[in-house]
């Protein structure tokens, strides 16, 4: 169902601005423009955010510089999934970088580590792309698109938090 509403939703989204795309480099950080909030304001909103988000948010806060930058160090399971005939759950360590201008944020994404029932994969989710064009491989269509669904949902709360954001 979440992808059903996702295709539906992506086109309109899509033109509205960047999102975070996974790329052989790793994820590609994005420059999101909201006119309305300065810097402070949006520094504010993903503190606000990350309490929200996170159980323990003063433990996934890596480097704070008020209203300039905030970095957090996340992790989340069944990140994306291997198919097989018993398929491969990942759990994805990453670290989330937010910048912050008047009207603007950039959002860095990138992965520390995937990790199987606890054994880390050394390769990290840029090993979707094989083949020489560097396109995704066959096999892994699946886990790519689920890999890309869990960066837009990640992003997509982020965002949809800040720019909707009451204080109470």
């Amino acid at each position: 169902m979440k992808k059903i509403l996702f295709l539906l939703l992506f086109p309109v989204y899509l033109s509205a601005q960047t999102i975070p795309v996974l790329t052989q480099e790793g994820v590609a950080p994005v420059v999101t423009e909201i006119d309305s909030l300065s810097a402070s304001e949006l520094y504010n909103r993903t503190k606000a955010w990350i309490a929200y988000y996170y159980k323990n948010s003063n433990n996934v806060l890596a480097a704070d510089i008020e209203n300039e930058m905030l970095r957090i160090n996340g992790y989340r399971e069944s990140f994306y999934v291997v198919p097989s005939m018993f398929p491969y759950y990942y759990d994805v360590e990453y670290t989330i970088t937010f910048e912050f201008k008047d009207g603007r944020y950039r959002y860095g994404f990138n992965v520390i580590s995937a990790t199987y029932k606890g054994q880390t994969n050394i390769n990290t989710p840029d090993i979707f792309f094989k083949k020489k064009d560097g396109s995704v491989k066959k096999s892994y269509k699946k886990p790519y698109t689920d890999f890309s669904m869990s960066l837009l949902n990640l992003y997509m709360d982020h965002f949809d938090f800040i720019t909707k954001y009451k204080k109470e």
